[in-house]
C-alpha cells in the first residue's frame, strides 16, 4: 500500500505542478487508505457470508442427526413390543401345555383306578364263588374289610383330588401375581423412559434457542459494525472529493 501511495504520489507529480508536496502527500495518504479500508471491509464481508453459510450447514446437519436419533428410538419401541407380544404367547402356550398334561394324568389316574376296581371286583366273585360254604363268616368279615378299603380308598382319592386342586389354583395365583408385578414393572419402564425423553427434548430445545439468540445478537453487532465502517467511508470519500474539488477549483484559479 506504501508503494501505492509512492506511484500515486510521483504520478500526479509528473502530471500537475505541485505547489504544495504536503497536501499532495497528505491526499495520497488519505486515498490509500480509503483504498485499504475498502479492501478490508470486502474481505470481512466474505468471511461474514462464509461463517453465515458454515453456521447453515452445521444446523442442517444437526437436524439430520436428531432425526436419526427419532427413529432409532421409534425402532426400539417396536423391537419391545415384539418382544413383549413373544413373551405372551409363549407362557399362553406353557399355560396350555401343562393344563393339558394335568388333564391326561387325571385321565390315567381314572383309568388305573377303574382298571383295579374291575380287576379287584373279579378276584372277590371268584374267591366267593369257590368258597362261599366254607367261608360265610370269614365272607362277611371280607365284606367289611373290602366296603372300609373302599371307603379309605375313595376318602385318599377325595383327599388327592382336594391337594391337586389347591396346588392347581396356587401355581394358578403365583402365576397371575408374576404376570401382574412383570406388567406393573414394564409401565414404569416405559413411564420413566417416556419421562426422559421428554427432558432430553427440551433441554436440546432450549440449548438450540439459546444458540439461535447468540447468533442472532453476534450477526446485529457485525452489521451494526458494518454499517459504521461504511458510514466512516462515506465520510472520508465524500471530504476526499470535496477536498479535491477545491484543489482544483483553486488550481484552475491559479492558472
Amino acid at each position: 500500500m506504501e508503494s501505492l501511495a509512492n506511484i500515486l504520489e510521483h504520478e500526479l507529480t509528473s502530471a500537475f505542478e505541485v505547489k504544495d508536496e504536503g497536501s499532495l502527500h497528505r491526499y495520497i495518504s488519505v486515498l490509500a487508505e480509503q483504498l485499504a479500508v475498502n479492501e478490508r471491509s470486502e474481505r470481512e464481508h466474505t468471511e461474514f457470508r462464509e461463517t453465515i453459510a458454515r453456521i447453515d450447514t452445521r444446523i442442517e446437519e444437526g437436524f439430520k442427526r436428531m432425526d436419526q436419533r427419532f427413529e432409532a428410538v421409534d425402532k426400539r419401541f417396536e423391537a419391545s413390543d415384539q418382544r413383549f407380544e413373544s413373551m405372551q404367547k409363549s407362557m399362553d402356550q406353557r399355560f396350555e401345555s401343562v393344563q393339558k398334561t394335568m388333564q391326561q394324568r387325571f385321565e390315567a389316574t381314572d383309568q388305573r383306578f377303574e382298571t383295579l376296581q374291575n380287576t379287584m371286583d373279579q378276584r372277590f366273585e371268584s374267591m366267593q364263588k369257590n368258597m362261599n360254604e366254607r367261608f360265610e363268616a370269614v365272607q362277611e368279615s371280607m365284606n367289611q374289610r373290602f366296603e372300609m378299603m373302599q371307603s379309605s380308598m375313595d376318602e385318599r382319592f377325595e383327599s388327592t383330588q382336594k391337594n391337586m386342586n389347591e396346588r392347581f389354583e396356587a401355581v394358578q395365583e403365583s402365576m397371575n401375581q408374576r404376570f401382574e408385578m412383570m406388567q406393573s414393572s414394564m409401565d414404569e419402564r416405559f413411564e420413566s423412559m417416556q419421562s426422559s425423553m421428554n427432558q432430553r427434548f427440551e433441554s436440546v430445545q432450549e440449548t438450540m434457542n439459546q444458540r439461535f439468540e447468540t447468533v442472532q445478537q453476534a450477526m446485529d453487532k457485525r452489521f451494526d459494525d458494518v454499517n459504521r465502517r461504511f458510514d466512516m467511508i462515506f465520510r472520508f470519500v465524500t471530504v476526499g472529493f470535496v477536498v479535491l474539488a477545491t484543489l482544483m477549483s483553486v488550481y484552475q484559479f491559479l492558472v
